[in-house]
């Protein structure tokens, strides 16, 4: 049995959503840096532009 590789979430998603995927790590790795990460509202989120509906 072979195992089909599958496609990485860069080749699956927009460019634009992409790099707001990165923007929005490296925020979250900067809030943990500055130990923010114990507060009670951590929660960071980002819109991708141009998509309406959740997927």
């Amino acid at each position: 049995m072979t195992a089909t590789p599958s496609a990485s979430m860069q080749e699956r998603v927009s460019p634009e959503e992409w790099r707001l995927r990165l923007d929005l790590a490296a925020c979250y790795r900067l809030v943990a840096l500055h130990g923010w990460s114990d507060l009670v509202f951590t929660h960071i989120s980002a819109r991708v532009p141009g998509r309406t509906t959740i997927s």
